[in-house]
């Protein structure tokens, strides 16, 4: 009987293999075709990129081209958001030109809005009481972080500073300055790369709550420190420059507005959930889009906002599994539009000019 067993499951994992390439390589073709009579489009119709049937056209390809590229590159056991990435390159100003830099332009607000409700996801998944248990672990690691990365980055940058050939007339001072803030740059994590990916393989665990507590706490800490280390680096690298306290003023407002603007969306939020429970999506899309103009208007941070609406729903309310099931169930449209969108707009001619610099980063 184990015998008979063992051969069933070693068929139909053949079969779920077979059919799973079959699948994929549909998505190839479908993508193929579908990038063909995008090409149509932007050569025969002139002026349609600058047009609002453009923008459109744009988007709707860029979300159907994000999709089938994640499927392409699930049986090569690789994260959706690679395949959405790659085709906002492939597809996007740089490469195959077939979504221009207006149309990327004009899908701004679409990907600040799918930031946003990143965010809030980003916000529903922090329990406060799990966090309490894990804060020497989120303490450590962020410490160890912000210590060893800025610290390595800078020194093996400054050292290979001429051989980079990235401003050979800089002086000391300015190179200094500039490694320690592409030291800081190179310790962020994304919380919404870290979202994605726990929400494509539907993780859970003390591991995932672990990397999602630091991703968004690097992010929190890298928005407090970078300010004053771009003053304090202004000072250094330019002889009479004064240490700029507008600047630390303008970031200590996009914190503190953002706190009780979320706090009181959230609380709102809230309401809605317990008392109308009526088409909940289109509710949130709301609230996120909201969130996100108010806060640009008041220059407050509308990624923070949304993160503390997430989480006040989350941990002040019997109402944050509502909320995350919501937002999940209809996850997928949102990550394709902002990672495609994100790989469109990758300056691959900046990149070609300092790659080499680049991979230092990456490798450090």
């Amino acid at each position: 009987m184990s015998a008979l067993a063992a051969k069933v499951s070693v068929a139909w994992n053949r079969l779920a293999a077979r059919l799973s390439n079959s699948r994929s390589l549909l998505a190839l073709l479908l993508l193929l075709l579908l990038g063909g009579l995008m090409t149509v489009l932007v050569q025969v119709v002139p002026g349609v990129e600058e047009s609002h049937t453009g923008g459109a056209a744009a988007l709707g390809f860029l979300i159907l081209a994000a999709y089938l590229a994640g499927q392409v590159a699930q049986p090569y056991r690789l994260p959706k958001i690679t395949g959405y990435l790659l085709a906002g390159i492939v597809f996007g100003p740089y490469v195959l030109n077939l979504v221009q830099e207006p149309d990327a332009e004009r899908l701004d607000l679409i990907n600040r809005l799918a930031l946003g409700i990143i965010a809030l996801t980003a916000g529903g998944e922090l329990r406060l009481a799990k966090l309490r248990r894990q804060i020497r672990a989120i303490s450590a690691f962020v410490g160890l972080r912000f210590v060893l990365i800025p610290l390595s980055v800078a020194l093996v940058l400054y050292l290979l500073f001429d051989a980079l050939s990235v401003a050979e007339a800089a002086t000391a001072a300015q190179r200094v300055a500039a490694v320690v803030l592409l030291g800081l740059i190179a310790t962020a994590i994304s919380p919404s790369t870290t979202v994605a990916v726990i929400t494509e393989t539907d993780s859970a665990g003390p591991v995932t709550e672990l990397s999602l507590a630091v991703a968004v706490t690097i992010d929190v800490a890298i928005l407090l420190v970078f300010a004053p280390a771009l003053a304090l680096a202004e000072v250094i690298s330019q002889p009479g420059a004064s240490f700029q306290l507008t600047l630390m003023a303008r970031v200590s407002w996009e914190i503190l507005g953002a706190l009780p603007i979320g706090i009181l969306l959230g609380a709102g939020v809230v309401w809605y959930l317990r008392t109308v429970r009526e088409e909940i999506s289109i509710f949130l899309v709301g609230v996120v889009f909201f969130a996100v103009e108010f806060t640009n208007a008041i220059h407050s941070d509308p990624v923070l906002t949304c993160l503390v609406v997430g989480f006040v729903v989350e941990n002040y309310s019997d109402q944050g599994e509502v909320l995350i099931e919501t937002v999940e169930s209809s996850s997928l449209p949102i990550y394709a539009v902002f990672f495609a969108v994100a790989g469109a707009a990758l300056n691959l001619d900046a990149l070609r000019a300092r790659w080499v610099a680049a991979l230092t980063i990456v490798l450090v």
